[in-house]
C-alpha cells in the first residue's frame, strides 16, 4: 500500500471520530442547557407564586404582618437565587457602584459573649 493511501485512510477515521465526538458534545450540551431552562423555569414558577400571593393579600388588605414578612423573605431569597441562574454579563460595569451586601466587621461592634456598654 502507497503512504499516500494510508494518509488517507486516517484522514477518514479521523474525520469520522471527530463527527462522533462533535456530535456528542452537541447533545450534552443541548442536555445542560435543558437542565438549566428547567430549573429556571422551576424558579420563576416560585418567583410568580409568592408576587401574586403579595399581590392578592395585600390588595385585600387580609394580609397580617407575619404574612408580609414571610413573603418579603422569600421573595429576597428568590432573587438572590435568580442571580445565580442570570448572574450580569458584564460583571465589571454593572453594580460597581452598589454597596457590599455585607458590611465589614468593624472593631466596635459588640461580640456575641461581651455584654458591656463600652463595646457599643
Amino acid at each position: 500500500m502507497d503512504l499516500s493511501v494510508i494518509v488517507a485512510i486516517l484522514g477518514v477515521i479521523a474525520a469520522f471520530l471527530g463527527t462522533g465526538v462533535g456530535y456528542w458534545f452537541g447533545r450534552r450540551s443541548e442536555l445542560a442547557v435543558a437542565e438549566w431552562m428547567r430549573e429556571v423555569r422551576s424558579w420563576a414558577s416560585k418567583v410568580i407564586n409568592i408576587l401574586s400571593q403579595a399581590s392578592y393579600g395585600t390588595q385585600t388588605k387580609e394580609s397580617e404582618p407575619p404574612e408580609q414578612a414571610r413573603w418579603a423573605r422569600e421573595l429576597s431569597a428568590l432573587i438572590e437565587i435568580g442571580r445565580f441562574y442570570l448572574p450580569n454579563q458584564r460583571q465589571d460595569v454593572y453594580g460597581m457602584d452598589k454597596p457590599l451586601a455585607l458590611p465589614r466587621i468593624s472593631p466596635r461592634r459588640p461580640r456575641p459573649s461581651c455584654c458591656c456598654s463600652q463595646c457599643y
